[in-house]
């Protein structure tokens, strides 16, 4: 079958897109490598423009996927305090676990179709062609590549663009609040704990 657009990544950018197009009327293909529900690094902070954007697109509310609203935020240099913010505007904390995977079911419920597991192995630009892992080929009249820093939709057009050794190391490690040794009520940011980063 051919579709009128393929999306390569069903992250938050790639199920905007896929639920905005299908909305049109038009038939999409929606591609991701992992399952739902599925983690993925950072991205659990939302901020109030987030909802604004949210809200217009979906036209539905993101509480089935908000964990905790904060008023504010705190700003370290190792342990010492440098600067701190309450009843500042809300910020909304989700698991991405959830936040992805409620995306993704309301751009199935639009009409996008979903298939996961599809890993993508590159893309032909001149022939609108997807081609995944195990050797299949998806065509469409637009592919779009929603599928982060290392898209292989963008190595596919550019194969000298992405310079790996700019790349970053994250490490995110999720407690349970009831767990912490300290009820944290607002985000904390440390700086000087590591080498360029926080």
């Amino acid at each position: 079958m051919k579709h009128d657009v393929i999306i390569v990544g069903a992250g938050p950018a790639g199920s905007s897109t896929a639920y905005l197009l299908a909305s049109a009327g038009m038939r999409v293909l929606l591609l991701d490598r992992a399952e739902f529900p599925r983690n993925k690094l950072c991205g659990g902070m939302l901020s109030g423009r987030s909802q604004r954007l949210f809200t217009e697109i979906f036209g539905a509310s993101w509480s089935p996927t908000i964990e905790y609203i904060a008023h504010g935020i705190a700003i370290y240099h190792r342990h010492a305090l440098l600067n701190s913010l309450e009843d500042a505007r809300p910020l909304h904390f989700t698991s991405r676990i959830v936040f992805d995977a409620f995306l993704v079911g309301l751009a199935e419920r639009q009409g996008a179709t979903l298939r996961q597991r599809a890993r993508v192995r590159g893309v032909e630009p001149a022939t609108k062609t997807v081609f995944l892992e195990h050797g299949e080929e998806l065509r469409a009249d637009f592919v779009i590549g929603a599928d982060g820093v290392l898209s292989k939709v963008a190595q596919s057009i550019a194969p000298h663009a992405l310079d790996k050794r700019r790349l970053a190391f994250a490490l995110e490690i999720e407690v349970p609040r009831q767990a912490a040794n300290t009820d944290v009520t607002i985000p904390e940011i440390y700086f000087g704990v590591v080498n360029w980063g926080y």
